[in-house]
């Protein structure tokens, strides 16, 4: 994908004027609602991933998904959209809630609808910026240039000039991850396996690392008895319970 004129002519007649006011279509409402409940999941050092309700003696309250806060670099707390692009996933994380094994509602964004989003919700004064990460559809390459596409559209047609986290896709081509705003200096990956003595232990480990999320499923002792059974079933041997990390170190430029 070069980033030339040739190479969205298709796209510059669309996109040469600043976004009209539109209405959102119910079809981009119900990708909306799917997409920012999938992104509590993505853990972030935003205020998202948590629910928080205000318990009537002040003010404030903080919300699992949708817009989500952090700080700018001069201090400032700003509100940012917080949405995938997709919650497909070709991969089985068994740890991530949107593994290609779930069945749960699924949904991905266009680049034109990320845009339109980002531009309606900054003119009405509900957002600062916006925070994107992604499943991956077909393959990294493919979904880091989806990713790529859509901020290329926000910084260039658009002219959208506010704050834009986005996370990068593990495995794309570094020319996309470069072209998206990053210029990759050094990249690792590793496998990690730690073993506890029991799986309360890994979740007493888990809940220790500041690593949150929030589900609808009502645990009762006998649920979490048989999550237990199920889990010693497939992540036990003879060296105890088994929990499985895959940490990436990436070393960044800004481009």
């Amino acid at each position: 994908m070069k980033d030339t004129a040739d190479n969205h002519s298709l796209l510059t007649n669309f996109y040469k004027s600043p976004a009209p006011s539109v209405s959102l279509s119910p079809t981009i409402m119900e990708k909306l609602t799917i997409l920012t409940d999938a992104a509590k999941y993505d853990v972030a050092c935003t205020s998202s991933g948590v629910d928080r309700g205000g318990d009537g003696t002040g003010i404030g309250n903080a919300k699992s998904c949708g817009i989500c806060h952090t700080f700018a670099a001069d201090g400032r707390c700003v509100s940012l959209l917080k949405i995938l692009f997709t919650n497909e996933c070709i991969f089985n994380c068994s740890y991530c809630q949107n593994n290609c094994t779930n069945d749960i509602p699924r949904a991905t964004f266009t680049p034109e609808e990320i845009c339109t989003l980002t531009i309606e919700f900054y003119r009405r004064n509900y957002i600062e910026g916006l925070f994107l990460s992604s499943g991956i559809i077909e393959s990294p390459t493919y979904t880091m240039g989806l990713i790529y596409e859509a901020i290329y559209k926000l910084r260039t047609f658009y002219r959208f000039q506010g704050y834009i986290h986005v996370k990068t896709i593990p495995g794309a081509d570094p020319v996309l991850i470069e072209k998206t705003g990053f210029k990759a200096l050094y990249f690792e990956e590793e496998l990690e396996t730690l073993y506890f003595t029991s799986v309360q232990k890994i979740l007493e480990h888990i809940k220790l690392t500041g690593v949150q999320t929030s589900t609808n499923c009502l645990w009762t002792r006998s649920k979490f008895e048989a999550f237990k059974e199920e889990y010693l079933k497939h992540f036990s041997d003879n060296n105890g319970v088994e929990l499985t990390y895959h940490p990436q170190y990436f070393i960044l430029a800004k481009a």
